[in-house]
């Protein structure tokens, strides 16, 4: 019995421990960046649900990648559209992304507004 009662104490130490530095290390590994910014759309992926895009203010950067599901939502002028128009969408097209970045240079977008760039093609 004496050389359980020694190991209890090592044991929740170690339980401690862990669960530290599980704590301490999972924000980090999944850390998203608040996104709010202009881009222009440069291509679009629909069977993926991807609008590829460039900062609007630093045209030449590398493209990006704008990720939607079903829980974002798009405006136009200010006005929710009822389904995502995807219709709406063109190449040169000006829109402002609100949304949580990736490490991998994606944005996961929760609201589209379609700003300008002229009637779809």
């Amino acid at each position: 019995m004496h050389a359980t009662h020694t190991h209890r104490p090592n044991v929740l130490l170690a339980l401690i421990l862990v669960a530290g530095c599980l704590l301490i290390a999972a924000p980090a590994c999944g850390q998203l960046v608040v996104v709010k910014r202009h881009y222009r759309v440069v291509a679009i992926d629909r069977p993926h649900n991807i609008i590829r895009v460039m900062p609007a203010d630093e045209p030449g950067t590398r493209a990006s990648e704008v990720l939607v599901d079903n829980t974002t939502r798009m405006f136009v002028l200010d006005q929710q559209v009822p389904t995502f128009g995807w219709n709406l969408l063109h190449p040169g097209a000006l829109i402002t992304v609100h949304g949580g970045g990736t490490w991998h240079m994606q944005v996961l977008a929760r609201k589209i507004y379609l700003v300008g760039g002229g009637p779809p093609k």
